[in-house]
């Protein structure tokens, strides 16, 4: 079999194209969204949102609700209540975030182990990629082609927020709304990535 037919062959099944396009997407919108958070110095708030969404993705199962609905509300959510208990009490940025998301995770696992469902919720959770449905993709499409935007369009603002918020809030632009538009549209990739 000539090399070209080997690395073809996989693409004549749909699942495997869906698998294949799902993947690329949130491979673009993760990546175009690492390098603004790392610029912030958020390397870690990734992390911990990808891991908070679990209970709501319980909790969506258990009402009937959307997965990506309860992952987002959690993911904003948990964002949010990092922001609370940086800006409370004497704790870093860094400790904040590892409370955060450790209970939020505790939370889901408990869910996890308490619900009674004829799906395994872990797969949820970590993803199974080859059983990407057409709507999954045209999810995945829709919000990666939002964040994807979002990000081009205040692509300069961003920068300086993340290199001198002094200069932007001096220049007129105000830091906290654009951290938390960058922060939003990390709980909207980490929606993506829970598709892939």
């Amino acid at each position: 079999m000539p090399p070209l037919d080997f690395l073809l062959e996989p693409l004549q099944y749909e699942f495997m194209v869906r698998a294949l396009v799902t993947t690329t997407i949130a491979a673009v919108v993760c990546a175009l969204l690492s390098c603004w958070l790392v610029l912030m110095g958020w390397s870690l708030m990734g992390d911990a949102v990808s891991h908070s969404v679990l209970p709501g993705v319980v909790l969506a199962y258990v009402v009937g609700a959307p997965f990506a609905l309860g992952a987002v509300v959690f993911g904003v959510g948990a964002v949010a209540l990092i922001g609370v208990v940086r800006g409370r009490g004497r704790i870093r940025e860094d400790a904040a975030i590892g409370v955060v998301f450790t209970s939020l995770f505790a939370l889901g696992l408990v869910l996890v182990s308490v619900t009674p469902s004829q799906v395994d919720l872990g797969h949820i959770v970590f993803g199974n990629l080859l059983g990407v449905g057409v709507a999954d993709v045209v999810q995945v499409l829709v919000v990666g082609a939002v964040v994807v935007a979002a990000l081009l369009l205040k692509r300069r603002v961003l920068v300086l927020v993340a290199f001198d918020p002094t200069h932007a809030h001096a220049v007129g632009l105000s830091p906290r709304r654009l951290e938390a538009l960058l922060l939003g549209l990390l709980a909207l990739t980490s929606v993506v990535a829970l598709q892939a």
